[in-house]
């Protein structure tokens, strides 16, 4: 099997679909999507986030959407707020992710915090 190498470009696009991610929680863009609008061949892209960020594009996406609820949850907004702005579409849905992310569903998570 061919050694994997990162290049400075690579690197450059992980960090490029990074700052994507982030900027888009309420968007649901695909892998193939990403990889497409950052010119970038698609295999590649998750190999080379994965190698830089140390998990795929979806766990970094749900990760970032969970920190950003935790901060929402300390502010004391409303569920419904939150997970417009994070981009779900159902309290169920939010909790279940959120329970796979921290272990806890949203009202005990905030209880113990």
């Amino acid at each position: 099997m061919k050694e994997f190498v990162l290049t400075e470009v690579d690197i450059e696009r992980v960090n490029q679909a990074a700052k994507m991610i982030q900027d888009s929680l309420r968007s649901h863009f695909t892998i193939p999507q990403w990889a497409e609008k950052l010119k970038f061949p698609e295999k590649r892209l998750k190999r080379a986030f994965r190698e830089v960020h140390g998990m795929g594009m979806y766990t970094y996406l749900r990760r970032h959407r969970m920190e950003m609820a935790k901060e929402m949850l300390l502010d004391d907004k409303p569920i419904k707020a939150i997970i417009l702005k994070i981009g779900y579409k159902s309290e169920g849905n939010f909790s279940k992710a959120f329970r796979k992310v921290s272990g806890h569903n949203p009202s005990e998570w905030k209880d113990r915090a």
